[in-house]
Order: structure tokens, then C-alpha cells, then sequence
């Protein structure tokens, strides 16, 4: 929990205004977690850009030459300088300039912006392990959130991510009642996906929904085209089907003086033509702001599920859930 308190704080100090943040339980970091951040002031878009640089510069010209954190116990762990990278939208173009990019990790968050062609430098400045570090565009809720993984073995001390694609989400799907006493059982379907909560369930909004006021509390589900699906998902896994959901990072709960986490339900039209009756694994991918549930930055099987006697859907098994909102991909059961 601490590290979900840190996390979530930290998100708070780049995205919005402390007020915002306050307005959401998700953003409460009442267990003593404390975030860090790179000292870098996130009010100030960065809007030149480079086309040539050492290791030791940013975008906006500042200087990152050295890793000053108190790096004993941490043999082996890299100084990453800055992480750098191209925000792309679904055609292949930048996006916008002046955007909030964030490095986050278990405890730590490092933003910058991208410039006009979509490049983006973060500056960090300590050591840290990549493995537990990804690098999210913040774009939502009109596109998808997602964290892209920094690769687990890059020495430093600058790591490029390269390109990262960002998917425009469904402009508009039906309002969740978002009660916090607990709303009514609600059923709602977005595109391919629909959504099952139960009675009495509190949806639980994050951070970034909670500042898109009623808009963060559209259900929303996009289904990934295959040619992009390379760009989320490493292929070794054998997905077929990919899904973005909003309100991204939402959670599930029956109130109380102790609330009390609940799973839904989740069901697919058949988008990958999986065969009548098929056994299907439901993957998910984990969340910094609950890394108890999933390894943050991963596809990891949360359920599973079956396609309907006539081909038609794909159908979370009895008593199989989720309990939270993501990126949800399926693949054949092996």
C-alpha cells in the first residue's frame, strides 16, 4: 500500500492540483507513502528541440552528468541519466507538442514534455533498475493510458524507448454510477466489450478520471487493431484479441468503515474468431497504482474464460473477475 500511497502521490505533483487529487480516494496516500520526483519544474513546457545531444543533456537543455542519489547497497543497479523517446499517434504522426510524459516506478516519478515532433527527454538522475520502471504519456482520458515498459536490461545511462504509439479511445460510452455508498448493479457495453458490476459495488475512479469530471466516468472499451498490437504486447505471449478500457486504473469495492475489493465481469465479442466453445486465458496488464494485484507494465493472466456455444462471445468463467480497469488481451488457453 505504501508503495501505491507513493505512486499516486507522486502522479498528483505532475498532473493536476492538489485539490483535484483530494477529490479522489485513489489519490489518498493516508498510510505515509511519500513520492519522489526529479527536481523539475512541471509547469514549464519544454518546446525546443535537439536533433543532437550527449548523455548528458536534455531537450531542454538542462544538465543531467551525474547520478547524485546515495547509490550504496545498489551494486549493479544502472544511473539512468534520462530516459528518451517519440510519442506517435495511430497514423505515425507526433503528437501533440507539450504533452506530460512521466518515468514512474514503485516509489518515483520523473515528468518532462514532449516537443513538436513528438521527442521527449525525462531527466532523472539516480540509479534505479529499469525493470521496475515504465514510462507513460499522459493523454488520457481521450486516448489510452498505457505503461510501456523500459527495457529490463539497459545499462544506462541514457535508456531511448524509442517510438511509443498512443491510440485515440471511443470519443463517448455510456456513464458508470459512480455512488460511493454503492450504486445500483449496472451493465454497460462499449464497442466489444461489455461490463458487468454488481449491486451495492462502489467504482472506485483514479486520479486522472476524477480530473475529466463526468467524461472520466464514460465506460469506454477499445478494441486494438492487430497491426498496432506489437506496440503493446510482446508477441511471445500469442494474444488475439486487445482491448483498451476506460476509466483506466478504476477499481471495485463494497464500502465500509473497511472497504472491501470486488472483482467484475468482463465479456468480448469474438473480435480473434476463436472456435465455438474454445478455452480462453484473460490477461491483464498491471498497474503501478496497484502493484499487489499485477507486475506493473506487464500482461499477465488474471481470469479465465470461454467462447459461447455459438461462437458468438467470449465469457469470463464462474466466478472469474477482475478487479480493476486496464488493458485486457485474450489468447487460446494452452
Amino acid at each position: 500500500m505504501k508503495a501505491r500511497a507513493a505512486f499516486v502521490a507522486a502522479i498528483c505533483a505532475i498532473t493536476g492540483p492538489v485539490t483535484a487529487c483530494d477529490s479522489s480516494d485513489a489519490s489518498r496516500a493516508s498510510d505515509g507513502g511519500e513520492a519522489g520526483t526529479t527536481p523539475v519544474d512541471a509547469t514549464r513546457p519544454v518546446t525546443n528541440d535537439v536533433s543532437v545531444r550527449d548523455a548528458t543533456t536534455t531537450l531542454d537543455g538542462a544538465s543531467t552528468a551525474v547520478c547524485d542519489d546515495d547509490a550504496s547497497g545498489l551494486s549493479g543497479v544502472p544511473c539512468i541519466l534520462h530516459v528518451d523517446g517519440r510519442a506517435i499517434d495511430g497514423a505515425g504522426a507526433p503528437i501533440a507538442a507539450d504533452t506530460l510524459v512521466s518515468a514512474c516506478g514503485p516509489a518515483a516519478c520523473s515528468p518532462g514534455y514532449t516537443t513538436p515532433t513528438g521527442a521527449f527527454t525525462i531527466p532523472v538522475g539516480f540509479h534505479l533498475d529499469p525493470g521496475a520502471y515504465s514510462v507513460e504519456l499522459h493523454v488520457r482520458p481521450d486516448r489510452a493510458g498505457f505503461y510501456y515498459a523500459l527495457p529490463p536490461t539497459a545499462p544506462g545511462p541514457v535508456i531511448d524507448v524509442g517510438a511509443l504509439r498512443v491510440l485515440d479511445m471511443p470519443a463517448h460510452g455510456p456513464m458508470l454510477d459512480v455512488e460511493r455508498a454503492g450504486a445500483p448493479a449496472q451493465a454497460v457495453t462499449s464497442g466489444d466489450v461489455t461490463l458487468d458490476v454488481g449491486g451495492g459495488v462502489y467504482v472506485r475512479l483514479d486520479v486522472e478520471s476524477n480530473l475529466a469530471g463526468d467524461h472520466g466516468k464514460e465506460f469506454r472499451a477499445l478494441t486494438v487493431a492487430r497491426d498496432f498490437f506489437d506496440d503493446f504486447v510482446e508477441p511471445s505471449l500469442g494474444v488475439a484479441a486487445l482491448f483498451a478500457l476506460e476509466p483506466f486504473e478504476s477499481s471495485f469495492e463494497y464500502p465500509g468503515a473497511t472497504a472491501t475489493p470486488t472483482t467484475v465481469r468482463l465479456s468480448f465479442a469474438n473480435t480473434a474468431g476463436f472456435d465455438a466453445d474454445r478455452a480462453i486465458d484473460v490477461l491483464a496488464l498491471g498497474t503501478y497504482i496497484y502493484p499487489d494485484w499485477l507486475a506493473p507494465g506487464a500482461f499477465q493472466k488474471v481470469a479465465s474464460a470461454h467462447v459461447t456455444a455459438d461462437g458468438s462471445r467470449v465469457e469470463l468463467d464462474a466466478g472469474e473477475g477482475l478487479l480493476h480497469l486496464t488493458w485486457v488481451a485474450l489468447r487460446s488457453s494452452s
